[in-house]
């Protein structure tokens, strides 16, 4: 099967290659080379939603299902790349990482319960599907590298970690928010150390594609947030709240650069 790859912008690749030329492929590089579209999500509508605590229930509850099915394809690609690992560090850390998704899928079947989500025999929406079929072609193909298939992995882990901890600084918004254990989870320390153990790995080993996957994943990362419903976001509370939020978080760009 073809794999679909959205390569990067010369701009982009000029920054991948340079860490490349020094015999590294390292994470913080292919962060910054993809940080535009890591903007984009954090700034969406749906997830500036969840953060103000506005999103409609049925919303949250549509997207619990979908990322279950999806963090399933996940713990797949993991067990698909520990089966690339040549040294028993590498093996370890993704059996670790692999009983992280297991905790993850546990709090997802949390938010199930009291959000009235099924995630049991869900129906996968395009975006979701697309996404799933990119980590089973890279995971699956024998041409890849372990160091590809963490590549196409590392942008959910580093943009869930960072959009959680972007959310949790704007503390007066999301503190009594009905999505705060949401928030929370993601901007926790041990999301964070899960995150960085996946990025670590990235710099240790040959790869072929390994940019081009990273930043396909985090293109397919954008476009499950954007096929997220945004029915119901209709009145002027919900919509100031959602503008508040957005304007803190940018002013907070703005004070930190």
């Amino acid at each position: 099967m073809i794999l679909r790859i959205f390569f990067l912008s010369s701009s982009s690749a000029v920054v991948v290659a340079a860490a490349a030329a020094a015999g590294l492929l390292a994470a913080d590089s292919l962060w910054d080379a993809n940080s535009e579209t890591a903007r984009r999500c954090l700034h969406h509508p749906w997830v500036l939603a969840l953060g103000a605590g506005v999103l409609p229930h049925a919303s949250f509850a549509a997207y619990v299902a979908q990322d279950a099915y999806f963090l399933i394809a996940f713990a797949r690609a993991y067990g698909r790349a520990i089966g690339k690992c040549d040294d028993i560090e590498c093996i370890s850390t993704l059996h670790a990482l692999l009983g992280a998704v297991t905790d993850e899928l546990k709090l997802h079947r949390g938010y199930a319960a009291r959000w009235g989500a099924n995630i049991d025999g869900v129906s996968p929406i395009r975006a979701t599907s697309a996404y799933t079929q990119f980590l089973t072609n890279v995971s699956a193909s024998p041409d890849t590298t372990v160091v590809d298939v963490l590549a196409a992995m590392a942008p959910c882990m580093s943009l869930y970690a960072y959009i959680g901890s972007e959310l949790a600084k704007v503390k007066v918004v999301v503190e009594d928010g009905p999505y705060k254990e949401w928030v929370d989870a993601y901007a926790s320390p041990d999301f964070h150390e899960a995150a960085k153990k996946i990025e670590g790995l990235l710099g240790k080993g040959p790869w072929r594609r390994a940019p081009d996957y990273y930043a396909e994943a985090m293109r397919l990362e954008f476009d499950f947030f954007d096929a997220q419903s945004l029915d119901g976001l209709d009145d002027d509370r919900a919509r100031r709240a959602v503008a508040d939020l957005d304007a803190s978080l940018q002013r907070r760009a703005c004070s930190s650069t």
